[in-house]
């Protein structure tokens, strides 16, 4: 913020100061639990897609089996 702003003593700067506390009490109360939520439920998701795809693998493997190069390698 400008210093004009910070040291000026009007009502509408009060006003503005005020807004902004109830703003970031908000934010702080329901926007943050709301991030935590969705980080975990995120990483719920990755470890479980994360699991089958090792799975998924591992079963790949052993479908083919033993396959010949044809050559000395």
């Amino acid at each position: 913020m400008t210093p004009k702003i910070m040291y000026s003593s009007s009502m509408g700067i009060y006003f503005y100061f005020g807004v902004l506390e109830i703003a970031q009490a908000v934010q702080m109360f329901v926007l943050g639990p709301r991030l935590i939520l969705s980080v975990r439920e995120y990483h719920a998701k990755l470890v479980t897609c994360s699991d089958e795809g090792t799975v998924m693998t591992t079963i790949a493997f052993e479908a083919r089996g033993h396959m010949s190069t044809g050559g000395d390698v």
